[in-house]
């Protein structure tokens, strides 16, 4: 009976070693890529829903003097039923975590947010443009101020810089048509 000599077994366990070492790393990287694309969806589906928010409370906005639109935020009144208004607004906020983007709500008689809530982590910039009618009837062009605070603008783009894991920074842009509102004439001093 002849049994393996020192050379066979130092091959035979150098090759079971490489084996072994490759399938661990296939799997640890396997991992990474996983999480990562988790951690991706996690934030798309948090995108999508806060876009959806947006897009909600604007359409339900009411006009008459109460709404507010600046590059950096935006303010509106929503009706939450028959005698029930409510301020809502939209901007940026920076902490010692990051910056998010906050939803905050009062009642329209109130002074102080009744409550705010962070829609959306890993933002580092939320700017709003308003859409006003250019010199042909098809043309939009966009300006980062609404100057009507008596009407609601009929379309609003909002642009969102977020941070994502391994791909650096991503840049959304969405556009709401409101049916209430109105696509006034491009300020003559803006044209």
């Amino acid at each position: 009976m002849r049994g393996f000599t020192l050379v066979e077994v130092l091959v035979a366990t150098t090759i079971g070693v490489l084996v072994v070492g490759s399938a661990g790393l296939v799997f640890g990287r396997s991992v990474v890529a996983w999480r990562t694309a988790n951690v991706r969806l996690d934030q798309m589906f948090e995108t999508e829903e806060a876009l959806e928010k947006i897009g909600s409370d604007l359409r339900n906005s009411i006009g008459a003097g109460l709404f507010a639109g600046e590059p950096d935020r935006i303010t509106c009144v929503t009706a939450d039923g028959p005698l029930s208004l409510k301020r809502i607004g939209y901007a940026l906020t920076t902490t010692e975590n990051g910056s998010s983007l906050v939803r905050s709500e009062r009642d329209f008689s109130e002074s102080e947010p009744k409550s705010e809530k962070v829609l959306l982590s890993g933002v580092r910039a939320f700017s709003v443009s308003y859409g006003y009618r250019g010199e042909r009837l098809s043309e939009i062009v966009w300006f980062p101020h609404w100057e009507q605070e008596n009407e609601v603008p009929a379309v609003i783009r909002v642009d969102l810089e977020l941070e994502t894991p391994r791909a650096g920074v991503q840049t959304l842009r969405d556009e709401f048509w409101i049916p209430q509102g109105v696509l006034m004439e491009a300020p003559a001093s803006k044209k």
